[in-house]
């Protein structure tokens, strides 16, 4: 583990989608509204943290890659604190295009007691502007030629167009490209390295129930033919994952750990398994290796990342290897 860990120190990744701001609102709540049967919170205090694509991106940098972000923000205060946010963790933003029009997507979390008990999302999900794609496309073009490995995360916020897509792929070359997409948009990936989907959303994309990995490998092995790409993760959330490529199908059960959050977990894995890609592993190991980071995040509250001390730790702890 810790070789490819060193592998990763200098490996640029350049992220490609919605950039939003996660805003958590930390509190107690000790006692029912007399306005309505819901519980009063008192507030103590706020965080902010990189969500979506921005997330995707701090995952990268906190397993010791460097990461650039290409993306939308609005001219408002969440755009603001989500830039100063990503300049505070080394993340480069010169890839973010400001829209005037269009308002920062935002997903504000009240959690009292350690306990999420409402989420508020502000966002679009119109595509961008005509004027704001060209800005994309032009910042794709300048920073991509200086790129180790290419991500494109999609939340279907209005960022990635087809368009865009194949002009990433085609200018990327020969570097790993990978990206997590929703089942509506998956179809539009062809020619990228991997994807990655949870449980859902392959169900969404295949039409059929997928209770467990037999299902999963016997009705999704052609997947990866079918949208033109060269592999495809599957995460199953307890159960674990399933890699599908080439080769016959494989799966990589779940490390057993008590899981207090699975927000984030889907930007852990594609940010981990894209660096090792770029740092020479083979598919299966990427794919072991974006489980053991999955399993570090889910052991904790909120959108997190994993520390390389802490991978090494559970990995030690949990007799785990790459092989």
């Amino acid at each position: 583990m810790a070789p490819l860990l060193d592998d990763f120190k200098g490996k640029r990744v350049l992220v490609i989608g919605d950039l939003m701001l996660d805003e958590y609102i930390w509190g107690s709540a000790s006692r029912i509204s007399p306005e309505a049967p819901v519980m009063v919170v008192d507030a103590d205090h706020e965080t902010y943290v990189p969500g979506g694509a921005a997330n995707v991106a701090h995952n990268v940098v906190a397993l010791g890659g460097e990461a650039t972000v290409v993306g939308v923000i609005g001219e408002d205060l969440a755009g603001a604190h989500l830039r100063e946010k990503l300049r505070s963790l080394c993340i480069g933003t010169t890839g973010i295009v400001v829209d005037p029009g269009r308002h920062t997507t935002r997903k504000t979390r009240i959690v009292a007691h350690h306990q999420q008990v409402l989420r508020v999302d502000q966002e679009r999900r119109d595509d961008v502007s005509e004027i704001v794609m060209a800005a994309l496309f032009a910042n794709v073009d300048a920073l991509i030629e200086d790129a180790d490995a290419v991500i494109l995360s999609d939340y279907r916020k209005g960022c990635l167009s087809n368009g865009l897509i194949s002009h990433v792929v085609k200018a990327a070359g020969k570097k790993p490209i990978t990206a997590n997409p929703k089942p509506l948009s998956a179809c539009q990936y062809q020619g990228v390295t991997m994807l990655s989907l949870n449980r859902s959303e392959t169900e969404a994309l295949t039409s059929k129930a997928l209770p467990d990995p037999e299902a999963v490998a016997r009705n999704c092995a052609s997947l990866p033919n079918e949208l033109s790409v060269k592999a495809m993760l599957v995460t199953l959330g307890d159960l674990g994952m399933m890699l599908l490529c080439d080769s016959e199908p494989k799966f990589i059960p779940a490390l057993r750990v008590d899981v207090y959050d699975t927000a984030g977990a889907g930007d852990t894995v594609i940010a981990s398994s894209t660096l090792a890609l770029a740092s020479g592993a083979s598919f299966f190991e990427a794919a072991r290796f974006a489980n053991l980071a999955g399993g570090c995040v889910v052991r904790k509250v909120g959108v997190e990342t994993p520390s390389p001390e802490e991978l090494i730790t559970l990995a030690e702890t949990s007799h785990y290897s790459l092989d």
